[in-house]
This record gives structure tokens, C-alpha cells and sequence, in this order.
């Protein structure tokens, strides 16, 4: 509520009773010298008196700017915010879409005038997204009818712009694009920001253009609102993807790499475990067969075999930080079979659960079952007894994995080996897993409970093919 003084309010009420008994005021409004009447969404820093029953109230809207256009209207916003409206939409100088002509085509239709154009009004210029009926794509902003639209809330109509002293002499009534008739509703964002209009003209007057006409423009312009959000939106989501593919890209790139490196680490490694084993070999086969030095010399070139091995399965596969363990378990079985020439009179049942581990991990697990059957192959099993090697790999819920190798051999051998034990017992300890060896009923049993490394998985119940 503005306060006057009382000889302001003595003039009001004066103004008010003139203009009740002359009838120049009518439903009890009165806009006095220097009041613009206008619509309530539209006040912005004008005084809008209402006298009914007696009575007065003077009401003023915040001013929002002090900018007016040629005609005295008050921006709706500030200008400043209105452009950086216009250029969030990022649809200046984009190419003609079918959704807007759509739109100008049928409000040429239904309002029966030749030209409509969707418009766009940035700082210098009205850009037309559609413009049909009209085969310019812009003109400057001073000679705009839009201009005027955009500050306000309603539409703008020049019913004949021969009679409107504003417009008579502009450049598009007086030339060759003849306008005689203009109707814009203003494009009004969510943040009531008139970013451009949709209009339409006409090279003659219709001064029957009335309220149902209006309304109607006013649909389709909220259409064209609809239709500038909704290409936004769809145009970040593009760009959101693009940008996904692109790091994605770059990711795969990165990766692709880091698998090169990965690759040719394991390929190193491995000749140099395969140079090893083979200095080991030629020093067995010169220490004579059957001799303890000979013997200690295979196990050691055993050892080196797992881990060449799991390095060429690294190298040789797509899994380059993960390796299968119960497969490699089951090839260290076969070639300790081979080594100890019991092929035919031990039968190996493998059960093992498809176990994905990390390299470091394998390695050990895979010495450790080196060791272990290595000890029940040579313990358990002179060169004419026959038996069953057992060998489980089974999944302890979410968090470990268990290693079983079981043997139906002489246990009164023993099963121990000294410095094989206390190979397996430190490789344990390395991979916080707990081990237990001795016998049972009718041969010997080692287990190992090991918990299982991040992002590695254990899935039972698919057994590995024995080799």
C-alpha cells in the first residue's frame, strides 16, 4: 500500500466522483494523469487506483526494471535476465524444425492470415525459428513489432498499422512487405521471461480481430513454449550422452593401454620364468635320475611351471588382472600326474567351483596346491598302489573360498614334507587364509579357508573339466 498525504487523497476522491458522474470511469476503476490501465499480471511499477462503494485503495507493483519500450510499457523482466532466458533455450541460428512450422502453419490457418512466424528477439535482431509465409529469417530489432509484444504478459494487435502513429512510417508497413496487420502473444517461459513471440500478419487491417482470437493465439504460443522446453531438455540429454560416450571413450582408450602394459608385463615374465625353468632342467638332467638332488631340482622347476603358467594364461587371455584358479588346479594336477608317472593308477575327481582371483592371489593358491599334491602323489602312493586324488574347490559364501586336497593313501607315510609344509604355510599366510593337513580315514586331508580378494567372485556348482 503507497501512503499518501491528505491532499492527495482529497484530489483522489475528487478524480473518483468526476469521473463516476460524467461516466468516463466504468466497474469502479479510475486511472488518473500518469496511470496506465493494464492487466493485473502486467502492473509492474505503476499506481493502479480502484474507487468502488465509496471507497479507494492505491496499490504499487515492485519495479522490476526502468526500461519501457517506445509506447511507455515496462519490461516485464529485466532485459539482462530475458536474454540469458533466450540463450539457455540455445536456439538461435538452429536449422528449421518441423515442430515449429507445424505450429506457424496452423495458426495461419485458424486466424486466417498469410504470414506466421515464430520469433525470436535477442539483442539486436527478431530471428525467426519459423517463418512461414515470410521469406526473410530476421530483421532488426528497431523495426520489430515483437519488440513491443515481448513486454508484456498479453497479446499485442495492431488492427491497421496505417492508423497507429507507431507504426506508419516503419520500414515494413511503408516497403515491399506491406504490413497493414500485427498480432504477437509473447513467448513466456516458466521464469515469465518473453523470449520471443508467436505472431502472425497480414497486408490488410482486421479490425475484427476480437478476444476469442486472442485466446487462441495465446494456446499456440504456449505450443511453441512447450515444444522450445521439451527441445532443451532432449538437446542436455543429448549432450549428457555425447559426453558419456566420449569419457567412455576415453575410458576404453586408457584401458586399452593399460592392457598393453599389462599384457606385455606378463609376456616378460613369463620368458624370463620359462629362461629359468629351463637352466633348472639342464642342471637336473646333470645331476642323474633318481637322485635326490634330482628330485629336490624337479620340484623347484614345478614351482617355477605354476607360476609360468598363470602368467601365460594372463597373457594369452582377455582377463588380464584375474585369472581362473581352479582351472590352473586342475593342469597343476595333470603335470604332477605326469612327473610322478602315475597316470594310470590315480584317478583325479576334481570339483572345482569356477574361482576368479586376482594374479597376486592365484600365484599362491596355485603353489599351494602344487605343494599339496605333489606331497599326497609322493606319500600316499608307491609306484603299484592305486587310488583317487580328490581335489574341491568349493564357495564359503560371499567372503571366501576352501581348497580340499584329499588322497585314499598310504597315510601311514606320513603325507609330510618339510620344507613343502612350510612353503604352504607361509603362502597361507600371505593371503590371511588358515590351513589345516592330516589324516583321515583311509589317507590324508589338507584344507585351506582363504577369504577372497575384492572384486574376484566365487561360483559354484559349475565344475572345471578335469584335465
Amino acid at each position: 500500500m503507497v501512503q499518501t498525504s491528505n491532499a492527495g487523497r482529497a484530489f483522489l476522491l475528487c478524480a473518483a466522483a468526476k469521473g463516476v458522474a460524467d461516466g468516463t470511469e466504468t466497474a469502479g476503476h479510475l486511472f488518473i494523469p500518469g496511470y496506465s490501465r493494464r492487466d493485473e499480471r502486467a502492473l509492474s511499477g505503476w499506481c493502479y487506483i480502484r474507487y468502488f462503494e465509496h471507497s479507494w485503495t492505491e496499490m504499487a507493483m515492485p519495479q522490476t526494471s526502468s526500461g519501457h519500450d517506445p509506447d511507455g510499457a515496462a519490461e516485464l523482466t529485466p532485459e539482462r535476465d530475458r536474454l540469458d532466458a533466450l540463450d539457455r533455450l540455445r536456439v538461435l541460428d538452429t536449422p528449421p524444425e518441423e515442430a515449429f512450422d507445424r505450429v506457424t502453419r496452423l495458426a495461419a490457418r485458424l486466424l486466417d492470415a498469410p504470414i506466421s512466424l515464430v520469433s525470436l528477439v535477442d539483442e539486436q535482431r527478431q530471428w525467426f525459428k519459423s517463418n512461414y509465409g515470410l521469406s526473410v529469417c530476421q530483421t532488426d530489432r528497431d523495426i520489430a513489432f515483437c519488440a513491443y509484444t515481448i513486454r508484456r504478459s498479453e497479446p499485442f494487435v495492431v488492427e491497421d498499422t496505417w492508423a497507429d502513429p507507431r507504426f506508419r512510417s516503419n520500414p515494413l508497413v511503408t516497403g515491399d512487405t506491406n504490413i497493414r496487420f500485427y498480432a504477437g502473444a509473447p513467448l513466456l517461459t516458466a521464469g515469465g521471461h518473453a523470449v520471443g513471440t508467436l505472431c502472425i500478419l497480414d497486408h490488410v487491417p482486421h479490425p475484427d480481430f476480437g478476444d476469442e482470437q486472442k485466446r487462441l493465439l495465446i494456446d499456440l504460443a504456449e505450443m511453441v513454449v512447450e515444444r522450445l522446453e521439451v527441445r532443451c531438455v532432449v538437446q542436455a540429454l543429448h549432450e549428457e550422452v555425447e559426453a558419456h560416450r566420449r569419457t567412455e571413450e576415453a575410458l576404453r582408450g586408457s584401458l586399452a593401454d593399460r592392457d598393453a602394459l599389462l599384457r606385455e608385463i606378463h609376456h616378460r615374465v613369463k620368458n624370463n620364468l620359462q629362461a629359468i625353468a629351463s637352466i633348472i632342467q639342464v642342471e637336473a638332467v646333470r645331476m642323474g635320475q633318481g637322485t635326490p638332488a634330482r628330485a629336490v631340482m624337479d620340484r623347484i622347476g614345478e614351482r617355477i611351471a605354476v607360476m609360468f603358467r598363470i602368467h601365460q594364461t594372463l597373457y594369452t587371455t582377455e582377463e588380464l588382472d584375474r585369472v581362473d584358479v581352479g582351472e590352473q588346479i586342475c593342469e597343476v594336477a595333470a603335470r604332477q600326474l605326469g612327473l610322478h608317472g602315475l597316470e594310470q593308477a590315480v584317478e583325479v575327481d576334481a570339483r572345482c567351483a569356477r574361482v576368479w582371483l586376482d594374479s597376486d592371489t592365484a600365484l599362491r593358491v596355485g603353489l599351494i596346491a602344487n605343494e599339496l599334491i605333489d606331497n599326497s602323489l609322493r606319500h600316499g602312493f608307491a609306484p603299484d598302489r592305486r587310488g583317487v586324488l580328490y581335489i574341491g574347490l568349493e564357495n564359503t559364501g560371499q567372503s571366501g573360498f576352501r581348497l580340499v586336497i584329499q588322497d585314499n593313501g598310504d597315510a601311514a607315510q606320513g603325507g609330510e614334507d618339510g620344507v613343502g609344509l612350510m612353503l604352504v604355510r607361509a603362502l597361507a599366510n600371505q593371503i590371511e587364509a588358515t590351513f589345516e593337513s592330516g589324516p583321515v580315514q583311509g589317507g590324508w586331508r589338507s584344507m585351506l579357508d582363504a577369504p577372497k580378494p575384492p572384486g574376484t567372485s566365487c561360483r559354484p556348482d559349475v565344475p572345471v573339466p578335469q584335465a
